[in-house]
């Protein structure tokens, strides 16, 4: 609401990372006069959460009724974190039908490269769980850096998701 109010003639976008990607999706209704670019969205994020980043069983998460966990910062997750992710309706079979850059790297080892092919309805050769019955979006421009994981860490993949946006968005 503020880039709308005080820069009204401003082209708008949003770039969101992994969970924010999920979130930016899901809000895309409120957003329709942003155009999303998306590093590792967490397309499935309630599968994610459990299967690579907790690394455990629904039913242990739903027995212990919460989690620490985290990366650099721990938090207290609840099972109803959970529980609710499941609730929304799929990005994989209910996407927003707009244009966006996704940029995803190949050795993604929490949102698995399939998940995204999937969502972007490109082949994969990559022998990670694909999600079935997914919908085809074409409005998804997909760009994979090779070698990268979920974070870009490596040397230059963070200056290929400048250039790949700042082409994407012609700035």
């Amino acid at each position: 609401n503020f880039a709308r109010e005080h820069y009204p003639t401003a082209a708008k976008a949003v770039f969101a990372t992994s969970f924010g990607g999920y979130i930016a999706l899901h809000s895309m209704s409120e957003l329709s006069d942003f155009v999303p670019v998306l590093r590792a969205p967490a397309i499935t994020m309630a599968d994610i959460l459990v299967d690579n980043i907790l690394k455990v069983k629904a039913s242990d998460f739903s027995n212990a009724g919460h989690i620490i966990c985290g990366f650099e910062r721990k938090i207290d997750l609840p099972f109803s974190f959970y529980t609710e992710m499941r609730e929304l309706p799929s990005l994989l079979r209910e996407f927003p039908n707009k244009e966006m850059l996704v940029i995803h790297g190949d050795r993604d080892d929490i949102v698995p490269p399939p998940v995204i092919y999937e969502f972007a309805d490109k082949n994969s050769s990559v022998t990670l769980k694909i999600i079935k019955g997914a919908e085809k979006n074409p409005s998804v421009t997909l760009k994979i850096i090779e070698g990268a994981d979920h974070r870009f860490k490596n040397r230059g993949e963070i200056d290929a998701v400048i250039t790949y946006t700042k082409e994407y968005l012609s700035i």
